[in-house]
């Protein structure tokens, strides 16, 4: 429905809306999205998303072992992850959405960059706090840098 209303603003619209959403798969064939929850406000994205479990926040394990020290930093820094989202929730800013958190990884394991790409989040602040907590992550060295692209979505109801 949302693609729909966007498709009839413009087809500049439509077209970002199309290439988020290919981007999104993208980087959900690699590393499923980790879903959050805030229970009690507002509808939900829907009960069809892979590894949503109603009321339970998840981070799914990743297809490619290459991943797996990803999935678990994303998993252990998740609760920051929902404070941001909550607070966007509670004061009625969002109802839920998508968002991809690009991140580049230094080989040392620092974040080097983050860019929060959230078209479904635009005048929150939930990406700008999102990238704050993602600033701090650390990832276990590697032999070199790499960038990797997240997929989170965000439910509320």
């Amino acid at each position: 429905m949302r693609t729909v209303l966007l498709c009839t603003l413009g087809v500049l619209a439509c077209s970002r809306t199309n290439d988020f959403d290919r981007r999104f798969e993208q980087a959900a064939a690699d590393v499923p999205a980790a879903v959050l929850h805030h229970d009690g406000m507002g509808e939900s994205m829907g009960g069809n998303v892979r590894g949503a479990r109603a009321g339970r926040d998840h981070v799914p394990d990743p297809r490619l072992a290459a991943l797996a020290d990803v999935s678990r930093v994303v998993r252990q820094n998740l609760a920051g992850v929902k404070v941001c989202f909550e607070r966007e929730s509670v004061a009625g800013r969002t109802q839920g959405g998508k968002a991809i958190v690009n991140l580049s990884i230094a080989a040392n394991g620092a974040v080097s960059e983050v860019r929060v790409d959230a078209p479904d989040f635009m005048g929150s602040e939930l990406p700008g706090c999102v990238r704050a907590q993602a600033t701090r992550w650390r990832f276990p060295p590697s032999k070199s840098a790499r960038a990797v692209s997240y997929p989170f979505v965000f439910m509320a109801g």
